[in-house]
């Protein structure tokens, strides 16, 4: 019996590798074959998506409490395109909203075990008005007044003239500045109608500002007229309205991230002429005008208005799941 020599070990070595080296090779032609079918049917997947115009909601990598109000991707149409009445949020930036006193997570007012913890979030707007004051930069705008009470602070320590109040100065540096440079750029300076205790009428110029029970549609009894009425609150408004005054209450009343009992009180712009401590409050349990409060002894929860730009501005042309439209920038 013949021996076998090296050379014949060699060549079945060398036929055995061969062997492996075209299975490997066929395995990854039909994986990058798999893959590349895959990619080309999600590819058409996502483009039948923007063809019903159906929306992604991505995540933009911030972690927090943000919830729903993620940014929205497909069609867009332009911001000027929305109603009175309709809802939106800007995911460019986060609002700290904190319930304790002058914007912390404390309170000397309630015990701290009743503090919510802080939330980090857009802020939801409601468009509350067109082109109803005039501004620095003399473009088409919205009202937008915030869906929620965004937090607790004390009016002042001084006077009830909201041109010398802590809340205007707070709204105007410290929530302004949470801005992110694309929405600051479309908020405008805005020429705010007031009077002082004194009868004297002066507008101050603000970025954001409160509202005045006139501005509500509650009226006053015991201050000058302060401005006027809002579509959004006008019982008689062609945008929207006619409404009911059970309707009207109902949109005057909101939360402070879900609780209505940090809230029973909020108040407006409108002083209380007779008494240059007292400001004018609304109450939240009711939608109704409330009575007088003394500025410096309360920190009330505030809801903010600003007048944002139309021009230029582009919102998701469908809501998300809570019926919210995206600013697109």
């Amino acid at each position: 019996m013949k021996k076998k020599t090296p050379v014949v070990f060699a060549f079945a070595f060398i036929v055995i590798v061969i062997g492996v080296l075209l299975y490997q090779s066929t395995r990854t032609s039909q994986n990058e074959t798999s893959n590349e079918t895959s990619n080309e049917t999600n590819n058409d997947d996502l483009e039948a998506m923007e063809t019903d115009g159906m929306f992604q909601e991505m995540e933009n990598g911030i972690e927090n409490d943000r919830q729903t109000l993620v940014v929205l991707e497909g069609p867009t149409i332009p911001l000027g395109d929305l109603e009175i009445g309709d809802r939106l949020y800007d995911p460019s930036w986060d609002w700290i909203f904190r319930a304790g006193d002058n914007h912390t997570n404390s309170s000397a007012a309630y015990n701290d075990a009743y503090i919510p913890e802080e939330q980090v979030k857009p802020v939801v707007w409601i468009i509350v008005g067109e082109n109803h004051y005039d501004t620095a930069e003399n473009e088409s705008h919205f009202v937008l007044l915030s869906e929620e009470f965004l937090f607790r602070h004390q009016y002042s320590e001084g006077k009830n003239s909201w041109k010398d109040s802590m809340a205007r100065d707070f709204l105007n540096t410290t929530f302004v500045g949470s801005f992110s440079s694309l929405f600051k750029d479309r908020v405008l300076l805005t020429k705010v109608p007031n009077w002082d205790t004194t009868y004297d009428f002066y507008h101050s110029e603000d970025y954001a500002w409160i509202l005045s029970k006139d501005e509500y549609g509650a009226g006053n009894v015991a201050s000058q007229p302060t401005g006027s009425v809002l579509a959004y609150f006008d019982l008689e408004s062609k945008n929207g309205g006619p409404i009911s005054e059970d309707e009207l209450k109902e949109r005057r009343m909101t939360t402070l991230m879900g609780d209505k009992s940090q809230a029973i009180r909020f108040p407006s712009r409108s002083t209380y002429y007779t008494n240059d401590e007292s400001i004018s409050q609304m109450e939240n349990t009711t939608g109704e005008t409330g009575s007088y409060g003394k500025i410096y002894k309360s920190s009330y929860p505030y809801r903010v208005a600003i007048n944002l730009s139309i021009e230029g501005v582009s919102v998701s042309q469908k809501t998300n799941s809570d019926g919210y439209y995206c600013i697109v920038w």
